[in-house]
């Protein structure tokens, strides 16, 4: 070292040393000589080099000449160091004075510090003034000049090479005498040391050194000894004084917040320092501290700190920004809760109560000002304990838990109190609580803004909170996000995609990042990143723009040829990944033959050359030569390759040569060839199974000799020939070399550069795992990556001069990418684990399945499973016995109104893939299933083919416990759907089946303990009171079946005794329990269904299900069930989670709703808030306004703003239509928190968005289904608070129902929910009839033709799940709501009555006199309504106008409510049975005066005649539609309207189709003797056949039916069908086809067609017709109704219509009725029964005998000596004659008796051979009479018989009469003449033959 140099060191280091005088001449003096030493300088060196001069100190020239300045002032001792230290702080350049001072300095610094520490002073606390003064300059020199004496300079300033350096000692390296510290460290340290010194100033000075005075270059050593020191102090586990700890805490958040406080651009120490770690270790520990007044005033501090770093986070490079900032979060939040919460009952030690609240004043109000820069775009994280979490869930729960913290901030009653309680102590002041509201506003702001996903859905109801304050401050909030620019889209279940998107395309537009992404990666991850990467940048058409940059930087990298794309790292990984998938197929074509041929041969083939491994050297040689052939071939296979080299690879292998060539020319090849050979042809030769080239596993020796050929390959490659290592492969070396110009050749040959063409995206298929594994590694490596890339980009910016390198990016630009993805990364979160498949997979062999998967939960991967989890719907069910894994579900749970099923298959999907990696099962919860559970099959079907094949191969087990019927029956229509896929995860090869239903067998396969299935589930197991065995279920399709029968305290469980099929051909059987809960049972009336003694019924599932048994239990089971359902209440369902579901569009709605009502309140703070954030929307959304809206305080917004309220809404309902759905919907939640009194001007706002239902609710979208379920919500919404607000119904009907009843497209939905809603409010009720009134404000046509068809169709509908009475249908309720609301709107209707009459009147003749008294009055209303309605519609005739009105008083007269069942029963039991069903059995009768009103009405009422015609015709169409259904509660009543209504020409179709109808009816009377539905179908029979054409195919046949039904029954069958009897006669005698005694041939030819099946009736009675015995087999035939009164008339008249018609059609001479009877056989049977003398007569001359009474009394003659003829009547026919005298001599009256004993008295005084023969059968009715008669006369008739027989010898001497008698009989046909006249002998067995038969007789007609 030259002298002057030496010289100028000296002087350097004097000065220095001097400078730190306390004496302030000396410093004077001091910088006096520099300005000296520096003008020397200037005159003597280079002004250009001064780093290169001798004279040291002209190396910080600037610096020193400024200290040299005569300006330089020295004012004082303080001022001066200070200005000083500045300065020294600039020195950048180091010398050896620098040195050296710095060493001299510290070693007296160090000196006097231990002096200062030393105990003594410690207890005395008393230094020396000018000692402490120096030893602060001393400090403070050491810091600031420290920068300029450590080794490694600043990146910008170079060192320049420095010989008089040499040998000097930088204090941050460690001396060469092993020191184990360096003089920096042991500065830091002793500093650190005195940061706790017992001397407050010393504590002050030292802090004040190291935060204001530090170099910055020292940070990194200052925060590594922080680091240590604190981990030493902060130690948990170490024992030390907590005041020391706590002062040392203290001290280093103050240091630390006046470091970073100065801080004004980032710094290279924080890329190595981790402040965030620093910081929260801080906090963590004053956490653990107990509070008193200290750790109070510590803490304030803290947070001072923390909220500063949170402010300068960019500036500090946090680390780990987001977990660091939610742990402070977390715990600062707990201090301030203290804080606000506690009494501060600390003990006092001093202080004054007052000087404690403000304590706790100040700490509440830093933690808070430290929690808004914290939560300033923090998105939520919980802690890394709860990753078995659903992390959206904890996030939600954590958001709750801030948000209520900060919004209990807002209530300042609490602070009140304490003015009241302290006021003499403590004063706070007005602003004070201002200042805490704005930064609790802050804080919400912020922790809202970053956590929009998880936070609005709870939050936005604040915007109702009952506190007016709360609710302002909640407005200034959602201002504030809106202002900050939050971002909304986080609420879209697409979130996480658009997010990925976007970070894939940060990735992909910038290399810079993927190449530090793989710079980055750990060996451990390289394999994951590497696909993840490929895939992304290949699905971008990128994939080989990055394999050449990573191949650029992996050659730069490298340091030597032999590692050339040999290392394991990022790029060679890729390098193989890559050829595997883009060279397959290239491999196949080059490989493939050659390896099947040398794998066929491996028997006969050995390639071994290690003689260790063989036994000789001929095998040896003999080997070698094999080797050389096999490599031969395969290095020929692939040299000749080069032509089919894919594109890509030649471009890969361009790029190699390219970039290897500049820095190592000679191995460009060799580089080729360790991708081409060393990661794609050597791994294949060795391992060709792996890589699909053969189907067959090579054995050992063969793997071995293919390794051996993949050696020499990768040698040629190398162009390295065999050495020591591998000494048996030498003799090859000769093979190597002559080939290595073949291998060569083709290296050069695929190096070339392919033709440029345009890339096509061929990708089917993406693994989404690829982006989940992007994410996972960049929030695990995120901040290492940002820190490369900031330090990086920051050395270039720094260089003097340099050209940008190939992409690189301006500075602030790379800033901003690193912003947005920092950004990106932090809102992204943790990775999803929902999503994964283990490692990502190349895009090519992703299957379609796996991408479904992928994309379904990366989709929904941001919703929260809660809802479905809090319902126990789906959820981790533990593990089987035997180590199954188990998901459980439980059906019942399932709410198909509610649930969302797309979240369902989520959380179901989320379970599995955790358990998908080996074989789990699924348990299905059956227990009370019912349809209320069950979704569409395509919701499960969605599941399936959304499940990946490792999940559906795994997916091993189902079990099944207490399925039911309808699970049973949802399970086998699954289960055939299933059978035909056998990829389907229920199909019987896939799965196994196990049903489980009782307790015992569930614990056979599972620990209940972990199972952990509902209490509902277990609880009915042991919930059986009453056990009844012996019971049978009945049922039609599956006939008997045996169950046990339990009633519980809850529940009923209905189990059969024996196992059943479930499936056809599969194995298990099941038991199907039953289980229903009491709340849901309700007793069926079984007479309907069975006529069996001990029936009863049960009804379940809203009366959708009947279930009949019976059994002897019965009355106990009935008993039992009624006691239960007393004492059972249902239980509740499960709770709904107070939160709401909000996408991204619903949010402009929906704060506007919030915005427009609170502008409505009574207080002006909350008005102009929420006109405010009205202005942040408008400015937020783009709203489209005519105006604009200003934000500003102090404006004063008036009270009833009704105008600004209602503009603002009509403008934006037009300007912003596709907010309407949105508004509306948030609407109807304000309306519950809005004030009574506000309500009519919310209607008023919300009523400009009406108009826009049909456009942007109902059509908007593509699926119809949503937009009407959009659409029936709102309707909904609408009729609740219409209903509820019965006061406001005049508002409501002028603003709202006005508006919707104007648009027809919306009354569909809206009637829809208006008949659901008066439905479940039910019939009669209040809001039942504001319902009604609602629908008469429609006064549109169409709302009424809805109406009547809704409640025709309804009426269809009950023939679904027919019942016997109407009311006992589900679908009676939604009838009587519709009758209600059709009279509603019935009143004045004029387009009613005119366009709708037969709509009406079918209606009114179906429901008539069913029902309650109210239904039925409402039904009589309606009719009444019409007719008056009617009455004012057309310009009528007086005269029917007249007519009309006396229809309308008559309806309400006595007589005509008796007809409507309108009279009142006066006791209970009479109104118990009239209001259920009595009244619905209107008879035959009253039907048809009903029907024959409405159709007078109609006559009297129609314009015209053509009118009526059409009216009449529409009813008769409604009526058939109607008819002709099975219905047995309205189908009767419609053929009795039907036989009204048919008075035109009916057609035979339409007798088919009543036919058809008919036999049905007579089937029903077989099966439970239902004659209901049969007389029904015969009167309307009988009232058409008048209409029916004579020459109808059926006219002759109908006849015999007639005759059929007859003989069938008793009561009203025998009355209805002598009636169609009569009318058949009397329409075939109408075109006078009995002329001349026709009638008997004609109606015998008609039976003829038909004897077939008709002569099986005439057997099973035993009456035969032919054209001999017909008058006597139909008199016969209709003898038994003249037996009992109610059918007496009926027989009458039919035995009167054959006499009439008989009479009428006989010969026009002569007087006989046939060839040999004078009289009709029927004649002395009516006329025997004429009540008047006037009756007898016209009987008598109607059968031509008028003459034997001429004008005689009756009475004075008897005139039935001649009825019959016996004198003139031929012996056979006065047989029959008799016989059925005797036969109605049996149970007639005694007047008619007593004239058929003088008949059989003059027979056996005239003719007693006829008498003789059925005298024996006389004489047994006879005894009778004469033993129990005491009627004289009859008596005395019978003595005479008696004794005109007694005198005539034949009758004591009869022999055998009898079977002569009945010899006749049957020769005559009519050998069942004793059996069939007779009621007695109908059995029920004969009844159902003859129906049988008679059903037989109408198919052969039909046929």
């Amino acid at each position: 070292m030259p002298e002057r140099t030496k010289a100028s060191v000296s002087l350097e280091v004097s000065f220095l040393v001097l400078l730190c005088s306390s004496d302030l001449d000396i410093c004077s003096m001091t910088t006096h000589a520099i300005a000296l030493l520096c003008e020397e300088g200037r005159l003597t060196e280079n002004s250009e080099d001064l780093g290169r001069s001798n004279l040291t100190l002209m190396r910080n020239f600037p610096v020193y000449s400024e200290l040299s300045l005569q300006t330089f002032r020295i004012t004082g001792p303080v001022a001066f160091q200070k200005r000083l230290r500045k300065l020294l702080t600039r020195m950048s350049t180091p010398s050896p004075g620098i040195l050296s001072a710095w060493e001299a300095v510290f070693t007296r610094w160090r000196t006097l510090s231990k002096h200062i520490l030393s105990p003594g002073i410690a207890a005395t606390q008393v230094l020396d003034d000018r000692l402490q003064a120096e030893w602060r300059n001393y400090s403070g020199f050491l810091a600031s000049i420290g920068g300029c004496c450590i080794a490694d300079p600043p990146a910008h300033l170079p060192r320049v090479v420095d010989h008089s350096m040499v040998g000097v000692r930088w204090i941050d390296r460690l001396s060469s005498d092993g020191d184990s510290m360096s003089l920096l460290e042991r500065f830091m340290k002793q500093c650190l040391q005195l940061l706790v010194c017992k001397l407050v100033g010393v504590r002050e000075s030292i802090r004040e050194v190291l935060g204001t005075e530090l170099n910055p270059r020292l940070y990194l050593q200052l925060f590594r000894s922080l680091e240590t020191e604190l981990n030493i102090v902060l130690d948990p586990l170490k024992e030390s004084p907590t005041e020391s700890r706590t002062l040392f805490a203290e001290q280093v958040c103050s240091l630390l917040r006046t470091i970073v406080e100065r801080l004004e651009d980032a710094q290279d120490t924080f890329l190595e320092v981790d402040l965030g770690a620093m910081t929260l270790s801080l906090a963590r520990y004053l956490h653990t501290l107990k509070d008193d007044y200290t750790t109070q005033r510590v803490k304030i501090r803290m947070c001072n700190l923390v909220e500063l770093v949170a402010r300068k986070k960019e500036i500090v490079n946090l680390r780990q920004d987001i977990r660091v900032r939610n742990s402070l979060l977390q715990i600062l939040s707990e201090w301030m809760s203290r804080a606000s919460k506690q009494n501060a009952d600390y003990p006092q030690q001093g202080f004054r109560r007052d000087e404690i609240i403000r304590l706790q004043r100040d700490l509440d109000r830093a933690c808070l000002r430290a929690l808004v820069n914290l939560l300033y775009r923090l998105p939520l994280q919980p802690p890394e304990s709860s990753h078995d979490a659903d992390v959206v869930d904890a996030r939600s729960q954590m958001f709750c838990s801030y948000f209520t913290s900060f919004l209990a901030l807002l209530d300042f009653s609490q602070y009140e109190d304490d003015k009241r309680k302290d006021l003499q102590t403590v004063s706070m002041a007005r602003d004070d609580a201002a200042s805490f509201q704005d930064l609790a506003i802050q804080a919400l702001s912020n922790l809202l803004s970053a956590n929009v996903d998880v936070g609005l859905k709870f939050s936005l109801e604040i915007g109702y909170h009952e506190s007016i304050e709360t609710r302002t401050a909640f407005m200034h909030v959602l201002t504030n996000i809106l202002t900050q620019g939050t971002e909304f889209g986080t609420l879209g279940d697409s979130a996480i995609g658009e997010k990925y998107e976007a970070m894939i395309d940060l990735l992909v537009n910038d290399l810079k990042f993927a190449l530090a992404l793989c710079d980055c990666c750990p060996s451990s991850e390289v394999d994951e990143l590497t696909v993840a990467l490929l895939n992304i940048f290949d699905s971008r058409g990128k994939g080989l723009m990055l394999l050449k940059e990573l191949i650029k930087q992996e050659v730069e990298n490298t340091e030597s040829e032999a590692e050339l794309l040999r290392r394991n790292c990022v790029a060679t990984k890729m390098l193989s990944v890559f050829a595997k998938w883009k060279g397959s197929e290239y491999l196949k074509k080059v490989l493939r033959e050659k390896l099947e041929r040398t794998i066929a041969s491996s028997e006969d083939l050995d390639l071994e050359l290690d003689p260790a491994r063989t036994s000789s050297n001929e095998e040896l040689e003999r080997n070698g030569q094999a080797l050389r052939g096999i490599a031969k071939t395969f290095i020929k296979d692939i040299t000749r390759s080069a032509s089919i080299v894919p594109e890509s690879f030649r471009s890969i292998c361009h790029t190699i040569t390219t970039c290897v060539t500049e820095k190592f020319p000679d191995a460009k090849y060799t580089a080729v060839g360790a991708f081409i050979f060393l990661r794609f042809f050597c791994p294949a030769i060795v391992s060709p199974d792996s890589e699909g080239l053969i189907d067959s596993v090579p054995s050992k020796e063969m793997r071995r000799g293919l390794m051996l050929v993949a050696k020499i390959i990768q040698n040629l490659a190398n162009n390295v020939l065999f050495g020591a290592k591998e000494s048996y492969m030498i003799p090859l070396n000769d093979f190597l070399t002559g080939n290595i110009c073949q291998v060569i050749t083709f290296l050069r040959e695929i190096s070339i550069a392919p033709e440029i063409r345009p890339t096509k995206s061929t990708q089917e298929s993406f693994d989404f795992g690829s982006s989940v594994a992007l994410h996972r590694f960049l929030y695990d490596h995120w901040e290492t990556v940002r820190h490369k890339l900031i330090f990086e980009e920051k050395a270039k910016s720094q260089r003097p001069t340099g050209e940008k390198s190939f992409n690189e990016l301006p500075l602030s630009e790379l800033q901003v990418s690193i912003g947005t993805f920092s950004g990106l990364i932090s809102t992204l979160g943790p990775p999803p684990l929902d999503i994964s498949l283990g490692r990502p997979q190349i895009s090519g062999s992703v299957q379609p399945a796996y991408s479904r998967y992928q994309h379904f939960m990366l989709r929904n991967s941001g919703r929260s499973v809660e809802s479905i989890l809090s319902a126990r719907i789906v959820y981790d069910g533990g593990e089987t016995k035997d180590g199954l894994p188990v998901i459980c579900f439980v059906q019942r749970n399932i709410n198909i109104d509610t649930v969302d099923p797309d979240l369902m298959a989520y959380c179901y999907l989320k379970i599995a893939s955790r358990m998908w990696h080996k074989p789990f099962a699924v348990l299905i919860d059956a227990t009370c299933y019912s349809l209320s559970n069950e979704l569409p099959d395509a919701v499960y079907r969605k599941i399936d083919s959304l499940m990946p094949p490792e999940m559906i191969k795994n997916y091993s087990r189902l079990y099944v416990y207490n399925m039911n019927s309808a699970y049973r029956k949802f399970f086998r229509r699954t289960l055939r759907h299933a059978v035909k896929n056998e990829n389907n995860p229920w199909h019987p090869q896939n799965i196994e089946f196990i049903m489980l239903s009782s307790l015992t067998e569930l614990q056979q396969h599972f620990n209940l303990g972990s199972l952990h299935l509902p209490k509902e589930t277990m609880s009915f197991l042991s919930d059986s009171r009453y056990v009844f065995h012996n019971i049978t279920r009945l049922s039609k399709t599956k006939g008997k079946t045996e169950v046990i029968f339990k009633v519980g305290s809850q529940y009923i469980q209905i189990t059969p005794t024996k196992k059943q099929e479930l499936f056809p051909g599969l194995k298990p059987m099941v038991t199907v329990n039953d289980i229903f809960r009491l709340a849901d049972v309700e007793e069926a009336n079984a007479s309907f269904h069975t006529d069996e003694d001990n029936a009863f019924g049960i009804k379940t599932d809203n009366g959708k299900t009947s279930l009949f048994f019976s059994g002897p239990g019965r009355n106990d089971i009935l008993r039992n069930l009624k006691a239960s359902k007393l004492k059972y209440s249902k239980d509740s369902k499960p709770s709904k989670l107070n939160e709401r579901t909000i996408r991204p569009e619903d949010v402009p709605g929906t704060m506007l709703n919030i915005s427009l009502m609170n502008m409505a309140s009574m207080s002006p703070h909350l008005r102009l808030a929420a006109y405010n954030l009205l202005c942040a929307m408008c400015q937020a959304f783009q709203f489209n306004l005519d105006r604009q809206f200003v934000n500003a305080k102090g404006l004063s917004i008036p009270p009833e703003a009704v105008t600004l309220i209602v503009g603002v809404s009509e403008k934006l309902a037009i300007a912003q239509p596709h907010l309407t759905n949105d508004f509306l919907s948030e609407f109807f939640v304000g309306w519950d928190k809005s004030h009574p009194q506000q309500r009519p001007l919310n209607i008023l706002y919300m009523a400009p968005w009406l108009p826009n239902l049909h456009s942007h609710v109902l059509m908007s979208g593509d699926d119809p289904e949503r937009g009407r379920e959009r659409l029936a919500v709102i309707a909904r919404k609408i009729i609740e608070i219409t209903v509820q607000e019965p006061r406001l119904y005049t508002s409501f009907q002028q603003n709202v129902w006005h508006i919707i009843g104007k648009d027809e497209s919306l009354l569909d939905v809206f009637l829809d929910e208006l008949v659901r809603a008066a439905m479940n409010f039910g019939f009669g009720s209040d809001s039942a009839e504001t319902i009604g009134s609602i629908c008469s404000s429609f006064e549109t046509l169409t709302i009424r033709s809805k109406i009547i068809t809704r409640l025709r169709k309804a009426l269809n509908r009950t023939t679904v799940r027919a019942t016997r009475h109407l009311v006992e249908h589900p679908v009676w309720n939604e009838i009587c709501v519709l009758l209600k609301t059709c009279l509603a709107i019935s009143f004045d209707s004029r387009v009613q009555a005119q366009l709708f009459l037969p709509e009406l009147f079918h209606v009114i003749t179906m429901v008539v006199n069913c029902g309650s008294l109210p239904v039925r009055t409402a039904v009589h209303s309606l009719l009444v309504n019409t007719v008056h309605s009617i009455s004012t519609s057309f310009p009528l005739e007086e005269s029917n106008l007249v007519q009309l009105k006396g229809i309308l008083t008559s309806l309400n007269e006595p007589k005509m409510c008796l007809l409507f069942s309108l009279n009142r029963p006066t006791s209970r039991d009479a109104l118990a049975i009239q209001e259920q069903r009595g009244a619905e059995n209107a008879t035959s009768t009253s039907m048809e005066q009903i029907t024959n009103l409405l159709l007078e009405i109609i006559k009297v009422a129609a314009p015209s005649t053509d009118m009526a015609n059409i009216w009449r015709a529409r009813w008769m169409s409604l009526v058939a539609s109607t008819a002709f259904q099975s219905n047995p509660a309205i189908q009767p009543r419609a053929f009795a309207v039907m036989g009204c209504l048919a008075r035109e020409d009916v057609d035979d179709d339409l007798l088919y189709q009543v036919l058809v109808v008919l036999r049905n009816a007579l089937q029903r009377f077989i099966e439970n003797g239902d004659h209901e539905m049969l007389t029904s179908v015969i009167n309307s029979l009988t009232k058409m056949i008048d209409n029916l054409s004579p020459a109808s195919r059926y006219i002759h046949q109908l006849f015999w039916v007639a005759v059929s039904l007859v003989r069938l029954g008793s009561g009203m069958i025998f009355n209805c069908a002598a009636a169609l009897l009569e009318s058949t006669l009397r329409r075939l005698a109408h075109p006078g086809q009995f002329q001349n005694n026709q009638m008997v041939p004609v109606l015998i030819e008609g039976k003829q067609s038909i004897n077939k099946a008709a002569v099986d009736i005439d057997s099973l009675y035993g009456i035969h017709f032919n054209a001999e015995n017909f008058h006597f087999a139909m008199a016969a035939t209709l003898t038994k109704g003249l037996q009992t009164p109610s059918t007496k008339p009926a027989a009458i008249r039919a035995l009167t219509a054959f006499v009439d018609i008989g009479i009428a059609n006989g010969p026009k001479t002569g007087e006989n009725w046939s060839v040999d009877i004078s009289l009709p056989p029927y004649t002395q049977m009516i006329v025997t029964r004429a009540t008047t003398t006037s009756e007898i007569k016209d009987l008598l001359w109607m059968v031509g005998q008028g003459h034997a009474v001429g004008d005689v009394d009756i009475g004075e003659r008897d005139v039935w000596l001649n009825i019959p003829p016996i004198e003139t009547m031929s012996e056979p026919n006065l047989l029959l004659c008799g016989i059925l005298a005797i036969v109605d001599f049996k149970t007639c009256e005694e007047v008619i008796q007593r004239h058929s004993l003088a008949l059989f008295t003059h027979m056996a005084k005239r003719r007693p051979e006829v008498l003789l023969l059925m005298y024996d059968h006389l004489i047994e009715h006879l005894d009778t009479v004469l033993s129990s008669s005491h009627n004289p006369v009859l008596l005395k008739e019978a003595n005479t018989l008696m004794c005109a027989v007694s005198a005539n010898p034949m009758f004591p001497n009869r022999r055998d009469q009898k079977e002569k008698l009945d010899q006749f009989l049957e020769d005559s046909g009519l050998s069942g003449i004793w059996t069939a006249t007779s009621f007695n002998f109908c059995t029920k067995e004969r009844e159902n033959r003859c129906a049988s038969l008679t059903d037989g007789l109408i198919e052969f007609i039909i046929m």
